[in-house]
């Protein structure tokens, strides 16, 4: 379906919403890759509503109203907790699904496709840059969004991607790639696969956490990255956090887990200079200090204790993917030059290393902010 024809629909899906609509304009808007995305507006008689309206990718998602009952559960918690502690819901502070005029939680075409509507937050931007600031302000958001979830005791938040942050099934695949050997990939990335294999016990490691060492089982939200967090344009203040299509059960050792990985180095994950990418204790302290300023309160100690060793895995487990697709023919991620795949596990390999080689250090930098806090 062509932009223009989507662009089409997302004006007559708005209208499912606000039917009294005296005008209806609708835009692109984002780059996201998984769902489409329009900035709509709505002039009624009482004034112009703002929407942000997505058509959901079911090839992806192949259960959306899983998806999106997920999202509506955990959205409805967060603004009930806004208001307990006197924060009057602004449209800015957490994200509100819409409900159509039906009184649906979303609407679904005539063709199948399936779409939802959130109020739009509006003054917000997208920050890019990895810097010490906003590292910490985005690992407060994600902090702040845990620590709001962990109470929930709503209706279940549902598995939608079985096995998301399975490490050991990612394992599993990977040698199975490496067996199958479908594109005769494997002798060019034989230093990588030694390497990787060598590592294989850190796959288990936060599995034996949750299987017996108490890690409690939390609401998450499983893309924890700097991109998913909108800020205020005007203060350059974290609002929110957003992309919560991946919202399951899980432990929030996967979102720090992937902060570390995605904030940790100020490199891309296809950085090709590998002597650039590397933790850096200015970013990783900042990401831990904003993170622990909204999350110390509800973490047990075997959470905190294993806040480095998730960072590990998570980079591991990128690793794995990376590499498993580079050896079956870049069937899921994007790729845009020769051998992008294992360029990328080579990066996120180097980022790797420099966890495990600085492992001790890192730990000396959760303990110092912990300390800090009381």
């Amino acid at each position: 379906m062509g932009l223009k024809s989507l662009t089409d629909d997302a004006r007559s899906v708005a209208r499912c919403y606000f039917p009294d609509a005296r005008e209806v304009d609708a835009e692109p808007y984002g780059s996201g890759h998984i769902n489409d995305s329009f900035r709509v507006v709505c002039v009624l008689d009482s004034g112009s509503r703002q929407l942000l309206l997505q058509r959901v990718n079911h090839s992806v998602f192949r259960r959306p109203e899983l998806v999106m009952n997920n999202i509506k559960r955990v959205t409805q918690h967060i603004i009930a907790k806004l208001s307990e502690a006197g924060v009057v819901y602004e449209g800015r502070r957490a994200l509100r699904m819409l409900s159509t005029a039906n009184r649906e939680p979303w609407f679904r075409s005539n063709n199948g496709s399936w779409w939802r509507a959130f109020d739009f937050v509006d003054g917000s931007v997208m920050v890019h840059e990895i810097t010490p600031e906003s590292v910490e302000a985005a690992g407060a958001a994600y902090g702040r969004f845990q620590s709001w979830l962990a109470d929930y005791n709503g209706p279940p938040i549902e598995e939608t991607i079985p096995r998301f942050h399975d490490t050991p099934h990612r394992l599993q695949q990977l040698e199975e790639a490496i067996t199958d050997n479908p594109c005769r990939r494997v002798d060019e990335a034989r230093i990588e696969i030694e390497r990787v294999l060598e590592l294989k016990e850190l796959a288990g490691a936060l599995a034996r956490l949750e299987n017996g060492h108490g890690l409690p089982r939390r609401v998450v939200h499983n893309d924890a990255k700097l991109d998913n967090v909108l800020f205020d344009e005007a203060t350059g203040a974290a609002l929110c956090v957003v992309d919560l299509d991946t919202v399951m059960p899980g432990t929030i050792l996967y979102d720090f887990g992937d902060m570390v990985r995605s904030m940790s180095t100020p490199t891309v994950e296809d950085e090709e200079d590998f002597e650039k990418v590397g933790v850096q204790d200015s970013l990783f302290s900042a990401l831990v200090r904003g993170y622990l300023s909204e999350a110390n309160a509800f973490l047990t100690d075997v959470e905190r204790n294993n806040l480095v060793r998730a960072g590990q895995v998570l980079t591991y487990e990128l690793v794995i993917r990376f590499l498993a697709d580079h050896l079956r023919g870049d069937a899921y991620f994007k790729v845009h030059k020769p051998q992008h795949n294992l360029i990328r596990t080579r990066s996120q390999l180097h980022l790797l290393e420099t966890l495990l080689d600085r492992e001790a250090r890192l730990d000396e930098i959760v303990e110092h902010e912990v300390a800090r806090l009381h």
